[in-house]
C-alpha cells in the first residue's frame, strides 16, 4: 500500500480516496477498539495519519465532493476512537469534533437524505461519549454528553417515523435512547433515566421481533432489561430491579449457549451476572448473591 501511494497519480482523486480508505481499514484491523483487531494501536495510529495524508489535502480540494468529504470524517471519527482508548481525551474530543462539523455540513446538504442524516446523528453519539459517558474514555462533561445523545435521538427518531422499517436507523434509535438513559442516571434523574431505557427497550424488542436470526438485536433487548434494572433499583424498586435483571440474564445466557465460542457473549454474561450479585448483596441477599 505504501508502495501504491508513493506511485500514485496526485490527479486522480478516485484513487487518492480509496488510498486513504484502505489505510484507515488497515487501521480498523491493527488497533481500533471498536471493531476485531490486533491490539496494535501504535500501528493503527500511524495508519490514520498516513490516511489523512492523503485526505485531508483531497478534501481542501474538493469541498463539495460528498464522498471524498465522508471519508476524511470516517477516518478522523476511527483516529478519535484510538487517541481516546490510549488515554488522550483532549486530542481524541478535538478529533472527533472535526469529525463532527464535516458530517453536520454533509447533512445540511442533504436534509430528507437518510445517510447523511444517520451519520450525524451517530457522530452526536460518539462526541456524547467523549464528553462524559462513563464507559469510555472522556472529559467529565456529562451534561455535555446528554445533550449530544438527545440531539443523535432526535435526528433517529425523525428517520424512523419516515421508514420504520429501516433497522439500521432502528438500532442506533434504541443505543441513543440507552445513551440518554445512562445520562440521565449518572446526573441523578433515575425516572427520567427509567423513561428513556423503556423507549430504548420497545424499539430494540420491534428490531428482534423482526430480525429474530441476528444475535445483536436480541443482545441489545438483553441490555435494555438490565439498564431498566439500574433505573429501577436506583428509584428503590427492588422487585422491577429484579424482574429486569433476570429477563437479562435469561438472555444473555441463550446467547452464550447458542455460540459458546463468541468470546463478546460470554464477556456480556459474566457482567450481567456480576451484576445480579450486587443487586442482591445490596437487597440483604448475599447467600443467594454468593451463590
Amino acid at each position: 500500500l505504501d508502495r501504491l501511494a508513493r506511485e500514485s497519480r496526485q490527479d486522480d482523486p478516485r484513487l487518492q480516496r480509496e488510498l486513504a480508505v484502505a489505510y484507515q481499514k488497515i487501521g480498523n484491523v491493527q488497533g481500533n477498539p471498536n471493531n476485531a483487531n490486533l491490539g496494535d494501536t501504535a500501528s493503527a495510529l500511524a495508519s490514520y495519519r498516513k490516511a489523512l495524508a492523503i485526505a485531508e489535502p483531497l478534501a481542501a480540494a474538493h469541498p463539495m465532493d460528498d464522498e471524498i468529504q465522508r471519508s476524511l470524517a470516517v477516518i478522523y471519527e476511527k483516529l478519535a476512537d484510538v487517541t481516546a482508548f490510549r488515554g488522550d481525551v483532549t486530542s481524541a474530543r478535538a478529533v472527533s469534533g472535526k469529525s463532527l462539523a464535516i458530517f453536520q455540513r454533509l447533512a445540511g446538504r442533504a436534509p430528507t437524505a437518510v445517510r447523511p442524516q444517520r451519520s450525524f446523528a451517530i457522530s452526536r453519539v460518539k462526541a456524547g461519549d467523549l464528553a462524559g459517558h462513563p464507559s469510555f474514555p472522556n472529559a467529565g462533561r456529562k451534561e455535555e454528553a446528554l445533550e449530544h445523545y438527545l440531539r443523535s435521538a432526535t435526528i433517529l427518531e425523525r428517520l424512523h417515523a419516515a421508514n420504520p422499517s429501516d433497522g439500521a436507523t432502528t438500532r442506533y434509535l434504541g443505543l441513543a435512547y440507552e445513551r440518554v438513559g445512562t445520562m440521565r442516571l449518572e446526573l441523578g434523574n433515575p425516572r427520567e433515566a427509567l423513561a428513556s431505557y423503556r423507549r430504548s427497550l420497545e424499539v430494540r424488542e420491534r428490531l428482534a421481533r423482526e430480525d429474530a436470526a441476528q444475535v445483536e438485536p436480541r443482545r441489545d433487548v438483553g441490555i435494555a432489561y438490565e439498564k431498566i434494572g439500574d433505573a429501577s433499583r436506583a428509584l428503590g424498586d427492588r422487585r422491577t430491579a429484579m424482574e429486569n435483571y433476570r429477563r437479562s440474564l435469561a438472555t444473555f445466557e441463550a446467547l452464550a449457549a447458542a455460540d459458546p465460542r463468541n468470546a463478546n457473549a460470554r464477556r456480556t454474561l459474566a457482567s450481567g451476572l456480576e451484576r445480579m450479585a450486587e443487586a442482591l448483596g445490596e437487597f440483604g441477599r448475599e447467600e443467594e448473591a454468593w451463590g
